[in-house]
């Protein structure tokens, strides 16, 4: 659905509003699930034009999958924890740091004991 979504805009997705034509151009689209960071928030902003009568507005359009967001929503201090962390240490070092904690997680829950 998603990629539908992406191919109607790429097209240029019009319609009507109260008789007068709307409609909305991708400018820019960012694939956030790619690479696999494990400190990133995984969805899809697409950068849209939105022009209606004479005016033109830029917007960003997030799609999400519904259970990530669910996931997200359902943990309302998931961001702050999230910007607490990054505030001691930088990107790199946090991925780094979450990269191998998973990674020991993943070899110890193979182990018998």
């Amino acid at each position: 659905q998603m990629l539908q979504f992406i191919g109607k805009l790429k097209e240029g997705f019009r319609m009507e509003h109260d008789g007068k034509e709307a409609m909305l151009e991708l400018i820019r689209c960012k694939n956030k699930f790619q690479p696999l960071a494990p400190t990133h928030f995984r969805n899809i902003l697409c950068n849209v034009r939105l022009t209606y009568e004479s005016s033109s507005f830029f917007v960003e359009i997030q799609l999400h999958v519904k259970a990530i967001y669910e996931l997200q929503e359902s943990n309302k201090n998931a961001h702050k924890d999230y910007e607490h962390f990054r505030s001691k240490m930088g990107e790199k070092e946090q991925d780094t740091m979450l990269e191998r904690t998973m990674l020991f997680f993943e070899e110890t829950s193979g182990v018998p004991v």
